[in-house]
């Protein structure tokens, strides 16, 4: 059969008008009459039903309220699952895509399997051309915000980027707080495009209303915040630095109590010492000068009397350092160097005799306890060679050793036997004494050579 061009064209607008018809929902009467539609659910809350003529085509979709001529809500079910056929009873309200049908009455006709929703373009779905359809949206969660309406429905509205820089809101009826949705994670969610109309029609937003949480995915766990967790740990460090700094200074000021409690009392000490010994040893010397210059006086206790006075010297001597190890706590506060100059220039005045240091060797600092005890010993040594050598020239020298150095003190006086000088019969034990400083302090200690005091030689390895 021929057909001119006139006569196809025509024929093409009749056929596409009778297509138009088929897909169609029933009847397009508007106002109060009353018409029937057939379709399947494709989205169902308890006041709205959307719903397609067909399973291929999404394009067909019709909103349905479901409410009574008053605007109460319909009664009878109100919720229906996706893909139910229904056959719909009511009138039809408004134009265009605002145009829905006010349900009467709803009927069950069976089911269907419904296609995947589609996966929307972002231009689309920003320019309002998806109202009604049914989508599959993946994006970044932005918010989440849960509300609970009068009739105790909950409702919870997900901010999701998508594109990455455009939100979009989904609702999703239902508590999705089980799902354990945290900002920053990746979603998806299945829903209905709805378009939100001004006054005069226009679609001026979109919103996707997701029928239950099922129909919410989490697809990645929010990213770690590494800098929240840095900020974190960087104060859980500087919280137990302060603390350890704090438990360190409470302890340091602690002991620094105790020490200036020791300090205070070593002084005391040290005063009554000097003062009221002092005197008694002035008072006996006089009294020994006293007794010497009597004529009728038997050699014999003449002689007794010479000894009384040199041990009353010796012993003036022994409190004398007696003082000076308890006042010892202020020369520990210096300098090994500025420590072992001052012990000289002490013990140099007391007598005439010439002390010259050379103390480069030293270390900056030594433990409280050995600086004591080397201070001590050469406090000795020195003492000996003037007391007992009657030295004129005394030499304090340092040199370096291996992991610290070696002090020597020399003299010029006369030497003396080792062997005797550390025999009980002499009763004089500060030699014994200098050997037991250097056991404590990890010395090594040694007097004179072949036998003969001619100096005193400590070695240190464990200066600091």
């Amino acid at each position: 059969m021929n057909i001119d061009g006139g006569r196809w064209i025509a024929l093409k607008a009749l056929l596409g008008a009778a297509l138009a018809a088929l897909c169609a929902f029933g009847a397009t009467a508007e106002g109060t009459d009353v018409v029937r539609v057939k379709g399947y659910v494709t989205f169902a809350d308890r006041e709205r039903l959307v719903i397609a003529s067909d399973a291929k085509s999404h394009s067909t979709g019709r909103l349905v309220r479901l409410l009574h001529d008053d605007g109460t809500r319909a009664a009878g079910p109100t919720q229906f699952d996706e893909g139910e056929r229904v056959i719909v009873t009511g009138v039809w309200q408004g134009t265009g895509k605002t145009r829905e049908l006010i349900a009467g009455s709803i009927a069950m006709n069976g089911g269907t399997d419904l296609d995947e929703p589609q996966e929307p373009k972002a231009y689309d779905l920003r320019r309002g051309y998806l109202h009604l359809r049914r989508v599959r949206l993946a994006g970044r969660l932005g918010s989440v915000n849960t509300e609970t309406d009068e009739n105790d429905d909950v409702r919870t509205y997900l901010g999701i980027f998508f594109p990455e820089k455009k939100l979009h809101t989904a609702c999703v009826h239902g508590d999705v707080s089980k799902l354990g949705l945290k900002p920053g994670c990746r979603v998806e969610v299945r829903g209905v495009v709805f378009n939100v109309f001004d006054g005069n029609g226009v679609a001026i937003g979109t919103q996707i209303e997701v029928s239950s949480p099922a129909n919410v995915r989490v697809l990645a766990p929010a990213p770690v915040d590494t800098l929240q967790i840095a900020a974190i740990a960087l104060i859980a460090v500087l919280s137990a630095a302060i603390l350890a700094l704090t438990a360190a200074w409470m302890r340091t000021r602690r002991k620094r109590r105790e020490l200036e409690v020791i300090v205070t009392e070593r002084k005391r000490i040290a005063g009554e010492l000097h003062d009221n010994l002092e005197q008694h040893f002035a008072g006996a010397k006089i009294l020994i000068a006293g007794a010497l210059r009597v004529k009728d006086m038997p050699d014999s206790a003449r002689t007794l009397l010479r000894q009384a006075a040199q041990v009353m010297a010796n012993a003036k001597v022994e409190v004398r350092d007696a003082v000076l190890d308890l006042r010892s706590d202020d020369i520990l506060a210096l300098s090994p160097i500025a420590a072992m100059k001052s012990l000289a220039s002490r013990l140099a005045a007391t007598g005439t005799v010439r002390v010259r240091t050379r103390l480069g060797a030293l270390p900056g600092k030594l433990a409280g306890g050995v600086q004591r005890d080397l201070l001590a010993i050469v406090r000795e040594a020195i003492t000996n060679a003037i007391k007992h050598g009657h030295a004129k020239n005394i030499a304090i020298v340092a040199d370096p050793a291996d992991r610290g150095f070696i002090l020597r003190v020399m003299n010029d006086g006369e030497p003396f036997n080792i062997d005797e000088a550390l025999g009980p019969e002499t009763a004089h034990f500060g030699l014994a004494g200098m050997r037991e400083r250097a056991v404590r302090s990890g010395m090594k200690i040694s007097f004179g050579t072949k036998g003969r005091w001619t100096g005193v030689r400590i070695e240190i390895g464990g200066a600091e």
